[in-house]
């Protein structure tokens, strides 16, 4: 078994949002646990001997992150000893706003010194208001500002977009996307194509989708950006990421299995479960 990702469950199923297509909502339901501490010392060091080369280590959950501070902060200090150089944290980001003084005051520095390298800001579209509208969020909120305070605390910016029908729903789109985290300087920008899961739980999110998705236009992103762009990377889970005018752009999709040997990612839940799919409950490890 190999991989090169590592991804973290933090904290339990609130959020701040309410996403239309959150794959969440369409899975098990988790209520918010004690972390299993020495489980997860356990799923360190499956990981340290399975991972193959470069490791991301990605803090997410079936909730905001953010909601769980403390969760983060254990997390990453819990994995120090293994010094894993690329940790990111996946938030809407609207708990990075300047209104939300305890994260920026009493979190973000110390968690950037325990090893937090990157903060991927989910988000729908490159105007604020339509972004937070599609993704249920109580305000208007600025996802430009979350990665402009993330800049100012030292910290890489990924941009990971869900396209929808509504959203970043054509080339044209896509591209105005891109010529934006140029100008603003966001180093990474992920342009993903929402899929339904095996066995969805949740009729209403499962009905949203099959009239929200955007079959092909990943595939059409591919040929464009092959020939006004540059192919620079094949990524385990399915993604390519290509140089578009100097952009960092990678074009994937929301869920991908494991082939063979090589699994995309191993997965710790707070309960001590440690699985490598989001989907199969089968694919456990422990």
């Amino acid at each position: 078994m190999k991989t090169n990702t590592f991804s973290i469950l933090v904290g339990g199923p609130a959020c701040n949002a309410n996403c239309p297509f959150c794959v969440s909502k369409m899975a098990k339901k988790e209520s918010l646990v004690p972390i299993n501490h020495e489980r997860f010392r356990t799923a360190c060091q499956i990981v340290e001997q399975a991972r193959d080369g470069l490791l991301t280590v990605i803090l997410t959950g079936k909730g905001e992150p953010l909601l769980y501070p403390k969760a983060v902060s254990y997390y990453l200090y819990a994995m120090r000893p293994w010094r894993w150089p690329i940790i990111e944290l996946q938030t809407n980001g609207l708990r990075l706003l300047k209104e939300f003084e305890e994260i920026r005051n009493e979190y973000l520095d110390h968690w950037i010194h325990a090893g937090l390298t990157t903060v991927s800001i989910s988000t729908t579209h490159w105007y604020p208001s339509k972004s937070s509208r599609i993704m249920g969020l109580p305000k208007a909120y600025d996802f430009w500002e979350a990665a402009k305070i993330a800049h100012e605390h030292g910290l890489a910016v990924k941009l990971n977009v869900t396209m929808v029908v509504g959203g970043i729903d054509s080339i044209g789109e896509a591209f105005v996307m891109i010529d934006e985290c140029k100008r603003r300087g966001i180093e990474q920008l992920t342009l993903r194509e929402v899929v339904m899961p095996t066995n969805p739980k949740s009729d209403t999110v499962s009905d949203w989708i099959n009239v929200h998705q955007l079959p092909g236009l990943a595939t059409t992103l591919h040929a464009v950006f092959s020939t006004q762009g540059t192919k620079v990377l094949s990524l385990p889970n399915g993604g390519v990421v290509y140089d578009v005018d100097g952009q960092n752009v990678c074009v994937a999709t929301c869920l991908t299995n494991s082939v063979d040997e090589n699994v995309r990612q191993i997965i710790f839940h707070p309960d001590g479960r440690i699985t490598y799919d989001w989907q199969y409950p089968g694919a456990r490890i422990l």
